[in-house]
Formats: C-alpha cells, structure tokens, sequence
C-alpha cells in the first residue's frame, strides 16, 4: 500500500483524475489523505466527491470551504463570502445533477460529514490551515482539536464553528494543466489616487495642464495600457476597464463578481504610514474579498 497526500481540489474533477492516474494511484490498494477544500472554484464538485467515493481507503479533513458547503447543505445557508470564493459553482455543479441542499445524494452528505479537523500518521500531522501549536492536541484523531469533543455531528458543530475557525479567504490558485485564463484587468481611478505619495504627487503637480481627477485617470489609463500590451504579447486575450467610484474597493469586488473576470491587477506605488510601507484600505479589501486571482503592480519610484 502507497501513502497519498492531496489537497485544495476545488471542484476540478479533470485535475483531480489527472493527477491520481499519473501517480498510478490503486483506488483498492492505496490510501489517500485529502487535506481539505475539495469543493467550491472549479464547476465539477458534484463529480470530485463522486470521484473520491471511489476510493476505499481514505481519510478527508475539512477545509474552510468544505465548512461552507456544509453549512449550505445543513441549512441553506448562502452568504455573499462564500458564493463569491466559489460557493456558486459547487451549488450549480450540483443542481446540474438535480440536486439542492434539500436533496443530496446520502453518500455525499456522509462524506463530508465524516471528515476529521486533523489526522495524524506516524510523526506526521495533517490540518488543512494550520493549528494551535502551544495547545494541546487530543490523541484521538476523530476529535476537533479546538474543543476536544469526540464524535460530534456536523449539525451540533454549527453552534459554535463560524466563532472557532479560522475562515479566511484564500487566494486560489488555478491548477487545471494547460488551461490558459482569459485576463480581464479592472483598475480604479481613486484606487490609485489613494496610493500616490507625496514625492510623486509634487512632481506631477508641475505638469499643471491637467487637473488632479485627469491626470490621475490619464496614470490609470496608463497603467491598463501597458498591461493589455504585455498580456497581448503573451497571446492572451484582455478586456480592460476603468473604474471610479466613491467606495473603491467593494466596487472592485462587486465588478469582478458581477463579470466574472479571472484576475484582478492593482496598481500601487511606496507609500509610507507611520515609518512603515502601506498598502492603504483598497488592496487588503480586495485581497480578502475577490472572486478570482489578485496580483499588485507595485511602482518604484525615484
């Protein structure tokens, strides 16, 4: 028997065959620890968990997403955060298949709430996002490590779980080989604006042609262009935007929801707060929020 490790599926039922046939993994003999996230991204969670079924020998951890998909089977519950971190796909993945939280497959509904908070194997511990390491941790790999309570169902889990763990949202990564996203970059005006020091905005104000509002549209504007040349130099279709807006960072959020783009591209310049470099209120908004890839443009300037 070989000894599997495989996590963050996120609904990619292609990668999840691919890798398990070019590992030559034996679904009778081999044993596989899934360390969480095997739903929301991706279209195909419905066909992901079917997948795993497959295997005899297994064991799953949760993962944050997992939680919210649990949480959604449990009760319904659908909040923005989740659908937005890819929580849409998983319940459309399954509603292709006439399914709803009402109505799920018994199988499914056990798998997930079967899973364990950790596992351990020899000298080695599995987790999905990380533990407590000063506390410690009960021997008996089927308890929640943050309260010690064996056995528990997910039902009574949800009275206190959203309190406990640890839901922040990650970035995630596309993992399908050879897939090549269509880039769709989305910039804010007022995004920038908010990042410019004060070094920079001394040395644009002798420009004076222009007013602050054109030419910090006209950097934008800039900033997009150059991108769209470097993507389109690569072979990648983009389609660019410019936003303005009052509240910049939920705007970012709720366009890239709304077109569903694949990636976010911000452009900041050094910015100092209290001695130390600042990211301002925009980028960690976005960072926590988006829907998709998010990548910072960072300008030095002299």
């Amino acid at each position: 028997m070989k000894r599997y490790i495989i996590g963050d599926i996120h609904g990619n039922y292609k990668a999840l065959k691919q890798v398990l046939k070019r590992s030559k993994f034996n679904y009778e003999k081999d044993f596989l620890i899934i360390i969480g996230d095997v739903v929301d991204g991706y279209s195909c969670s419905y066909e992901v968990v079917e997948e795993l079924l497959k295997i005899k020998d297994k064991v799953f951890i949760i993962g944050n997403h997992d939680v919210w998909w649990m949480n959604h089977m449990a009760n319904g519950w659908a909040e923005n955060i989740w659908l937005w971190q890819g929580g849409r796909a998983t319940r459309e993945s399954y509603e292709s298949h006439g399914y709803h939280y009402k109505k799920l497959p018994q199988a499914h509904k056990d798998f997930f709430n079967n899973g364990v908070y950790y596992y351990e194997l020899d000298d080695m511990l599995f987790v999905h996002g990380g533990f407590d390491y000063p506390r410690k941790m009960p021997k008996d790999e089927t308890k929640d490590p943050r309260d010690g309570k064996e056995g528990r169902t997910f039902d009574e889990e949800m009275a206190d779980i959203n309190d406990t763990l640890d839901l922040k949202s990650p970035s995630e990564e596309e993992s399908e080989e050879g897939k090549e996203s269509e880039e769709k970059v989305e910039e804010s005006s007022e995004g920038v604006e908010e990042e410019v020091d004060e070094g920079q905005k001394g040395e644009e104000a002798e420009k004076g042609e222009l007013s602050e509002e054109e030419r910090e549209i006209k950097e934008a504007e800039d900033i997009l262009d150059h991108i769209a040349s470097i993507a389109e130099e690569q072979g990648y279709e983009v389609e660019t935007d410019l936003l303005q807006a009052r509240e910049v960072a939920p705007t970012i959020v709720d366009e890239a929801v709304e077109r569903e783009v694949d990636l976010i591209l911000i452009g900041i310049t050094y910015k100092r707060r209290f001695g130390q470099f600042s990211l301002g209120s925009v980028v960690p908004y976005v960072l926590k929020n988006a829907p998709c890839r998010v990548i910072l443009y960072q300008e030095y300037t002299t």
